[in-house]
């Protein structure tokens, strides 16, 4: 499910590209302010949840790619320090993962896409789905094919999948994967121009 989900995220933002700033800000502000507020007052929406995260997702990760510069340097700078921010989390002790099957507080759906599956839920962060669409709009702006900026979110969700088979369920830092994923694909990229 999860590379499902990174390639439908991805190949979405690659579709979005024409839309003009001020409506995606515009539409991404109102969906947050949804998002919040639907937290706030604890309301029981989820499945419809999924509708907001994804489009708080596409639209700010959209926002985000065009506000770095067209080069390899800025996304990486972003994607490292993300990385980095998302590890130390580790550190913080927290609830970890929970129970399969355990229920989970209404405001947990406002910043997670979460399917159901006859396999355990699939949950992703709304910040870790607004990154693919961020390396996306940015690779599109620096003129990449499709395969090559839709590529990192689909190896990093591979690689965080094969972490945890070999770690078992466990709460790993997606952003360091889709790090990993993104430099994987950037160097397949350059080795295939060459």
């Amino acid at each position: 499910m999860s590379v499902v989900v990174a390639l439908g995220t991805g190949l979405a933002a690659w579709w979005l590209h024409a839309a003009r700033w001020r409506p995606l800000a515009v539409v991404f502000a109102v969906a947050t302010l949804a998002l919040a507020l639907g937290a706030g007052l604890n309301l029981a929406l989820y499945p419809w949840t999924d509708l907001g995260v994804v489009i708080v997702a596409l639209k700010g990760g959209m926002l985000v790619g065009r506000v770095l510069a067209a080069r390899a340097g800025p996304m990486l700078i972003l994607l490292g320090l993300l990385a980095v921010l998302d590890t130390i989390q580790l550190l913080i002790p927290g609830p970890g993962p929970s129970p399969v099957g355990a229920a989970r507080p209404a405001p947990f759906f406002y910043g997670m896409l979460v399917i159901g599956t006859p396999l355990p839920r699939f949950e992703v962060g709304v910040f870790d789905l607004l990154l693919i669409a961020a390396i996306v709009e940015h690779g599109r702006r620096r003129r990449l094919p499709l395969a090559a900026v839709v590529a990192p979110g689909v190896i990093g969700f591979v690689l965080a999948d094969t972490a945890i088979l070999l770690l078992g369920p466990t709460n790993l830092p997606l952003v360091p994967f889709l790090l990993a994923g993104w430099l994987l694909s950037q160097a397949g990229w350059h080795l295939l121009r060459r």
